[in-house]
């Protein structure tokens, strides 16, 4: 792992000295951005484990599809014992999430097999071209001012936050990560062209981009229709009636395909679909899991999403569009504030939540420092600042990153599942209790795994259902379980 460390950081670094070389080819500087983004993705995408929250879920029921059915999102393949379906951690059907990134998970490991760097492919696929997105946009806001869309590249290159996300260390992760990258497609498909929405297929194009956002997210996706009335209003010149009506084409259009999935989860899993869709509804008024927070939630933690610089563009930003009213600082402003000031007024605060607007806010950055060249009398105040604010990125990233270290109980975790497949059989007959790492011994293996010890009643439902019966001996067992020599007993190394 230190020498795969050691590879993606030097690549890194090569990618970003090839842009600062062709800083005045911009087509080429941007070729060495994406080099290091790419390669600071795959440093952390490399993780020899699961995380945690949410990576872990997201990856079973992943696997599950591509091994059994892409319209059945299983945790369990199969229900042996009595569960909950309103706990989505250890339910049978599994629909906490929209369907769209758990698809691209499951087709990457139908490809490519099982393995932790398999389901994290598309992510570190789409984190990537979301650089390249970011750098687009900024290009087709800022076309006269070649610095800009490089700095936002850069930025978001570098973004420990959004490479978090990416290799799933952090709740939301490739999920968010999507959804960002749809987020992205659908603002740049609308900007490629301001007469491209008067033709029909291009508002068809549109909404199936917000479909595919809204099957990765739900209804935060109405950002894009949002972005793309304002970007109608304010860069084109047709009337705003001509406007709502384009847009509610493409949106309704994305509504109607994003609600074949939901008829379907309806009809096939009733129960657990009502149950899902009135738990995200109390996400508005109800602080999930713990997951609560003041109204400036999500302004306290932009200084560590993306660094204290932040609010200087914010308040410099602020005071630049209402003085000048320029159409593109307008645009970027609404795209930085709706995530912010729709999420802070939900009572569920989780940090993934605001990373569509970061597309954003990297730009934002960009426009001020180039703004700032030309409002420093002095080239070494604006040498200072601009270094100042690239040391920053660059430190929040080594910080989030963590290069060269290891999560070693994560490891040990790992280890004790690749060791059950030696004394266990692999396969869907075995079973195994107790066990703390059950989400892990399901995804490694095949074989059936739960955290609960097993009651008398339970433990002979297992051995009409399973072959072989397995319990992780943390010396507290019962004694029925301890006396029966049919129930495999495995310790969990120390």
């Amino acid at each position: 792992m230190f020498q795969t460390h050691l590879y993606c950081l030097i690549i890194a670094f090569l990618g970003a000295s090839s842009a600062v070389y062709f800083r005045h080819n911009p087509n080429r500087a941007i070729l060495g951005i994406l080099i290091t983004g790419f390669a600071l993705r795959l440093l952390v995408a490399g993780d020899p484990y699961l995380h945690e929250w949410d990576e872990r879920y997201h990856a079973l029921v992943a696997k599950n599809m591509a091994m059994g059915h892409l319209h059945q999102p299983l945790l369990y393949k199969v229900a042996v014992f009595d569960f909950d379906y309103k706990n989505w951690t250890q339910n049978h059907v599994w629909l906490h999430k929209p369907p769209f990134s758990l698809w691209l998970m499951a087709l990457s490991m139908k490809v490519f097999g099982c393995s932790e760097l398999a389901f994290r492919l598309p992510s570190l696929i789409l984190s990537t071209l979301s650089i390249f997105l970011t750098f687009r946009i900024a290009n087709k806001l800022y076309s006269d001012q070649p610095a800009i869309p490089l700095f936002a590249a850069f930025f978001q290159a570098v973004n420990g936050f959004v490479i978090e996300l990416a290799g799933g260390r952090i709740p939301t992760d490739h999920v968010d990560t999507a959804f960002l990258f749809f987020t992205e497609l659908g603002v740049f498909y609308f900007l490629c062209s301001k007469n491209r929405t008067e033709k029909p297929l291009h508002l068809v194009v549109l909404g199936c981009i917000i479909a595919s956002a809204l099957l990765t997210k739900w209804l935060a996706a109405l950002l894009i229709s949002f972005l793309f009335l304002l970007y109608q209003v304010l860069k084109t010149k047709q009337s705003f009636p001509s406007s709502i009506v384009r847009t509610g084409i493409s949106t309704i259009l994305g509504l109607s395909i994003a609600g074949l999935w939901h008829v379907f989860a309806y009809k096939t899993y009733p129960a657990e679909y009502l149950w899902e869709q009135s738990y995200n509804t109390r996400h508005i008024f109800e602080a999930i899991e713990g997951h609560a927070g003041a109204w400036w939630y999500y302004l306290d933690h932009a200084r560590i999403n993306w660094h204290e610089g932040v609010y200087l563009v914010v308040l410099w930003f602020l005071y630049d569009t209402f003085q000048n009213k320029r159409n593109s600082s307008v645009f970027l402003l609404a795209w930085m504030a709706v995530p912010y000031l729709v999420f802070s007024a939900v009572a569920t605060k989780m940090n993934g939540y605001v990373v569509i607007a970061a597309p954003a806010i990297f730009i934002s950055m960009a426009v001020f420092l180039n703004k700032a060249s030309f409002k420093i009398k002095y080239p070494k105040g604006w040498l200072i600042l601009t270094g100042l604010f690239f040391a920053l990125a660059i430190r929040y990233s080594a910080e989030r990153l963590k290069p060269f270290l290891m999560d070693t109980n994560k490891v040990k975790h790992t280890e004790f599942v690749h060791q059950l497949k030696a004394v266990l059989p692999d396969n869907a007959n075995t079973v195994l209790f107790n066990d703390r790492n059950y989400i892990e011994t399901m995804f490694y293996s095949d074989i059936m795994a739960y955290r609960f010890k097993p009651s008398g009643s339970e433990l002979e439902t297992a051995k009409s259902n399973f072959k072989k019966i397995a319990i992780v001996d943390d010396g507290n067992l019962a004694e029925y379980i301890l006396q029966d020599s049919a129930v495999i007993k495995v310790k969990f190394p120390q």
